[in-house]
């Protein structure tokens, strides 16, 4: 039997693919969305305080810290390896995906540069990178993506500490 870090990061990526896949295929604007974006930290969170909880019934939950983190941070790392496998493949996919990305870049440098930001060298960058896009548009090159997936981990043992130190509250009551 796998472990339950692998097993629940099995089921944390197809949930978060699911959830990005239904998005995608249902509302475009809804996948590019920030709020949807990071919406998934919810999901992730309850995944790791699930995991933590049942680690810690399978396992003892007075363990040092270092193993208590171990579960619900492999649950984080392969939910999430998963889920940017998804992401860089829809994107090779769907070339129109890439030209949504880049009109909204364009839409917010070009809004920023409309607000002002008060500094010519910085309105200076702001219409280079409209040029930029406006020229070459976005692209996704495989090794940005992979610095992502480990810029997350480290946000991932944030959450997975988290989890592990408030899974001892719900450790069953044994007093009877």
């Amino acid at each position: 039997m796998p472990s339950i870090g692998l097993r629940n990061g099995l089921i944390g990526g197809a949930l978060v693919i699911a959830y990005f896949g239904l998005l995608y295929a249902f509302c475009l604007p809804c996948f590019l969305h920030p709020v949807y974006q990071w919406g998934v930290l919810l999901l992730y969170a309850l995944l790791l305080v699930w995991t933590a909880v049942l680690d810690g019934r399978a396992h003892d939950f007075d363990r040092i810290f270092r193993e208590r983190v171990r579960a619900p941070f492999l649950t984080f790392l392969v939910a999430n390896v998963l889920y940017w496998i998804f992401y860089y493949a829809l994107h090779l996919a769907d070339p129109n995906l890439l030209a949504a990305e880049t009109a909204q870049q364009l839409e917010y440098l070009q809004a920023q540069l409309k607000q002002g930001t008060g500094d010519p060298a910085a309105s200076a960058q702001l219409r280079e990178q409209i040029a930029y896009l406006q020229k070459e548009g976005m692209s996704m090159p495989l090794g940005p993506v992979l610095l992502q997936v480990c810029m997350s981990a480290i946000g991932g043992f944030g959450l997975a500490a988290a989890a592990a130190a408030l899974s001892p509250l719900f450790q069953p009551d044994d007093r009877g």
